[in-house]
């Protein structure tokens, strides 16, 4: 069953994604969980995203980013303003690595109400759910016990010798 059809917005290029994500994080007050292979081709390190973010984190001072991932590489490496925000906000910011490869279709769930998903990590084709509480119920019945089954990854801060 799908929500309502006042209530789902879909897209269908890297634009419409970037915009939805956005609208999702603003409408987030509680939680986001964000869940990908590796994120590098989400828009984490986009201005107007890494301001969404900062603006959540912020606003929200109870608030929880969890990102969920399989390969932390393209984060660590080439997401220069997400790494400063989770400098930032580590005690909001969780990481976490699986130890398996996960579910092909990404998504990102906010206050356990919304859901964006994409249907493919090839194609910039998907769904902004608002109040989607079935929907997200499934994601979750999913993604749960991925996340409890998942490590730490992606320190705030690196130490060293």
């Amino acid at each position: 069953m799908t929500a309502p059809a006042s209530l789902l917005r879909p897209f269908d290029d890297r634009t419409g994604f970037t915009e939805q994500l956005r609208t999702l994080i603003t409408e987030a007050t509680e939680s986001l969980l964000l869940v990908a292979t590796d994120f590098s081709d989400w828009p984490l390190d986009d201005m107007a995203v890494h301001a969404a973010l900062r603006e959540f984190l912020h606003e929200h001072r109870q608030a929880s980013l969890q990102l969920l991932l399989d390969d932390t590489r393209h984060l660590g490496r080439a997401a220069p303003r997400f790494c400063t925000l989770r400098r930032h906000y580590s005690h909001l910011i969780e990481c976490r690595c699986t130890p398996r490869v996960m579910l092909e279709e990404p998504c990102a769930i906010a206050d356990e109400r919304h859901m964006l998903r994409r249907f493919d990590n090839a194609r910039f084709r998907g769904e902004l759910a608002l109040d989607a509480r079935q929907e997200v119920d499934e994601l979750l019945m999913l993604y749960r016990p991925l996340w409890n089954e998942s490590t730490p990854c992606l320190p705030a801060t690196t130490l060293g010798l």
